[in-house]
């Protein structure tokens, strides 16, 4: 057969043809090029560079490389830490590199479309022989031979060499028992000098204790006899000066009858009577003749000026009035704009008095209502709302509750007296910074005006246009020209609302359906004289409840603003011509502010209803209460009285009339003592003080305090004695601009100092264990 024979030239693969020729790239249009970056500039940093297959063959051989090296670290980790047998770091050794597959095919095929000219060729080769075996591997020789002869005892001897390792284990055997012998006897010293220790300190106790006895009775033996010198010597000065006035009043009373006597006697005392006509009468005709002459004569120069003068004060007087309207508005817009600025603020603080709640039926009674449960009424008021009609025989007699320390459940409504504000304004913001059109807004709110009885006088909502007294409706409160402003605002005037208006209640409602899309809603209530916050919430739409069918429910009860009401129970009936008269406590009114932020699971006609049933429940109750009490200390009165009567007429000590004696079957016995009400002791209610006016870059901590200082109370003061501090978020304030980080009243308050923890006294027991 012939020999195989190569026809073709070997030749090398040629690259890829370039897609664009270099002259067609100059002329081509740039934003057709591919090559330009298309996208955002701040995702350069993202862009993957464009690689070539070997590159990308390259960089995938690295990673696969990489990571069968990190695996076969990973089993001989695992293999050494499974291993029984304890080994040597030193013994692991590296396993053989795995086999990385290497792709050629790119390098292998020619990437031109054009085919070869292909032929057929074939070729017999003979047979391959076995290869023979690779012989042993033997390593080459290195070095030169060397032999060394070592003979018995040229290395070790036994005895020598033993002798120092048994002196040492004796002589460290013998230390340690000598150690533990002395360790023994050292504790046994500790433990007794700590029992004689612990005697000792109980005999210093008890001198110590006998010296400040006896110490004690030494300054009370001493203070008597320096309080009955002391009393000893103002009785002698007293007497002393008793004495001296004595000889003084002597010595001025001797002359002073015969010095009047010739006083009186004294000729040039006696006045001239001609002298004193001419002085008393006279004169005073003649001067009173000249002024009319006068005043006749300039009665027509006066009338010109005093028409010019009324003319005049007549313009004043009609200017007067707008002046004063313009300078009120421009004062109180001047206050109001104040607080947006960043040095200076129109604040007022709250006396946040934890041990004042408000007691009004109607408080009690909401907490109960809201959970479902029914009010439990007092003993004593359920004694006297009983039928006045008792039995022969039965006492009545009225269980008084003893005051509590503790409040009540129903006092987690925080409350106080707002007597010093007098324009309060509730605001609702559907968004903060944004406008909303009225057909878009979220939430809305609801006034309602109850008299005393629980009877609904009017409402005012932000759809209800109609005027009353004291209150104003503002839809559209949007300042564009303030960072933050709301959208709706309902402004009432405490002084100007009507006699009748005892209760007012506002809720807040969500207008449409779906309020869980609403994140950005809120409301607050303000002093409009200083818009200063007195409280503010955001609007959650998860705090909203559900009904049974899943439905939420859009109301939301916020405040509570309403006059304090009486106590029937400090009332006084007397007997007087046998008519009772009943002195009712003084009328001192007091709006009283109350925050309830609680969601009412009922819809908003069910919870209207509720709250007017509720207040009239209250009022019919109170009044029931009253006639109760009325009636009840009426009977004891006159029990008391006849009481008296028919001990006078039984006294044998007065008069000596006869005995009269009882009709059979009548015993006037002495009547039960009443049980009168025992109010609980008076407390400084929470209240606002203010408003202050604060410039942070003049003013300083010690300033805000004098300033606070001059404007509470008296009696406030003098019941604190270790003074008083201003919190900022219940924290003392330390810096002036501190009060730049309060949102609402709340988180300006003042209070009477905290005592300062006692240092404890660690135990004798505890020092001798430590020891």
């Amino acid at each position: 057969m012939a020999a195989y024979s190569f026809n073709s030239e070997p030749r090398i693969v040629s690259t890829r043809t370039e897609k664009f020729k270099p002259e067609d790239r100059m002329t081509m249009n740039l934003m057709y090029d591919k090559r330009v970056f298309r996208g955002h500039v701040h995702d350069i940093h993202n862009i993957r560079p464009v690689l070539s297959p070997q590159e990308q063959e390259e960089l995938h051989l690295q990673k696969e490389k990489e990571r069968k090296q990190e695996e076969m670290m990973k089993r001989q980790l695992e293999a050494f830490k499974k291993s029984k047998t304890k080994q040597s770091p030193y013994d692991i050794r590296p396993a053989a590199t795995g086999r990385i597959e290497v792709d050629l095919q790119y390098f292998l095929t020619d990437q031109k479309d054009i085919k070869p000219d292909n032929s057929e060729v074939e070729a017999q080769t003979d047979k391959f022989l076995p290869k023979p075996p690779d012989p042993i591997y033997v390593p080459k020789k290195t070095g030169k031979d060397v032999c060394t002869q070592i003979e018995d005892g040229d290395l070790f001897s036994f005895n020598k060499e033993v002798q120092p390792i048994l002196n040492v284990l004796t002589s460290k055997t013998l230390e340690q028992a000598l150690l533990e012998v002395e360790e023994e006897s050292e504790l046994g010293a500790m433990a007794q000098f700590k029992v004689e220790n612990r005697a000792r300190k109980v005999e210093e106790e008890k001198a110590w204790a006998h010296m400040v006895k006896e110490e004690a009775e030494r300054i009370h033996k001493k203070n008597l006899e320096v309080q009955a010198a002391r009393s000893k010597y103002i009785r002698t000065t007293n007497l002393l000066t008793k004495f001296k006035n004595l000889n003084i009043a002597k010595d001025f009373l001797a002359p002073l009858f015969p010095s009047v006597l010739e006083e009186f006697t004294d000729p040039t005392i006696q006045p001239d009577y001609i002298l004193k006509i001419l002085e008393d009468i006279y004169l005073p005709y003649i001067l009173e003749g000249s002024e009319t002459y006068v005043s006749s004569k300039n009665s027509l120069q006066v009338i010109p000026d005093e028409m010019c003068h009324v003319t005049l004060e007549s313009l004043i007087g009609k200017r007067e009035k707008i002046v004063k309207q313009h300078k009120q508005k421009s004062r109180k817009e001047q206050i109001r704009n104040i607080n947006y600025s960043e040095t200076k603020r129109f604040i007022r603080f709250l006396y946040n008095n934890p041990k004042f709640y408000v007691q009004s039926e109607f408080t009690k009674r909401i907490g109960f209502l809201l959970k479902g449960e029914e009010y439990p009424e007092n003993l004593s008021d359920s004694m006297l709302l009983k039928d006045p009609e008792k039995k022969e025989g039965e006492e009545v007699s009225v269980i008084v509750d003893e005051p509590k320390d503790e409040k009540p459940d129903w006092c987690k409504f925080p409350c106080f007296i707002i007597d010093d504000i007098k324009r309060i304004g509730f605001c609702i913001a559907n968004h903060p910074t944004q406008d909303t059109p009225k057909d878009l807004r979220k939430y809305g709110f609801l006034v309602e005006f109850y008299s005393e009885n629980g009877e609904l006088l009017f409402t005012a909502d932000s759809s209800n246009s109609e005027k009353f007294s004291g209150v104003r409706v503002n839809p559209n409160s949007r300042d564009l020209t303030k960072k933050t402003s709301t959208d709706e605002e309902f402004i009432v005037t405490l002084p100007s609302l009507p006699q009748e208006v005892h209760n007012i209640f506002l809720y807040t409602y969500s207008v449409r359906p779906t309020p869980t899309e609403f994140k950005y809603a809120k409301y607050h209530l303000t002093d409009f004289a200083t818009s200063q916050k007195l409280d503010s919430r955001n609007i959650k739409p998860d705090e909203f409840p559900s009904d049974e069918n899943g439905n939420v429910l859009p109301l939301y009860l916020a405040y509570r603003i309403y006059k304090q009401e009486k106590n029937p129970r400090n009332l006084k009936v007397s007997i007087i011509n046998d008519n009772p008269v009943v002195e009712m406590p003084p009328d001192i009114v007091h709006w009283v502010l109350e925050m309830y932020n609680l969601p009412i699971t009922k819809g908003l006609e069910e919870a209207k209803s509720m709250v007017k049933g509720l207040l009239n429940e209250c009022h019919i109750y109170t009044k029931q209460l009253t006639e109760g009490l009325i009636n009840y200390r009426t009977m004891k009165a006159v029990q008391e009285i006849e009481y008296k009567k028919h001990m006078e007429e039984n006294d044998p000590s007065g008069s000596k009339k006869k005995k009269k004696r009882p009709a059979k079957g009548k015993t006037i016995e002495e009547p039960i003592k009443m049980a009168e009400y025992i109010p609980p002791p008076p407390t400084y209610p929470s209240r606002t003080f203010g408003p202050f006016h604060i410039d942070i870059e003049k003013d300083t901590v010690e300033s805000l305090y004098n300033t606070l200082y001059r404007n509470v109370d008296r009696d406030l003061i003098s019941n604190w004695d270790l003074g008083m501090e201003i919190l900022i978020k219940n924290k003392p304030i330390k810096k002036i601009n501190w009060v730049l980080k309060t949102q609402t009243i709340k988180d300006l308050a003042f209070d009477m100092k905290k005592p300062e923890p006692a240092p404890v006294l660690e135990n004798i027991d505890n020092e001798e264990n430590n020891d």
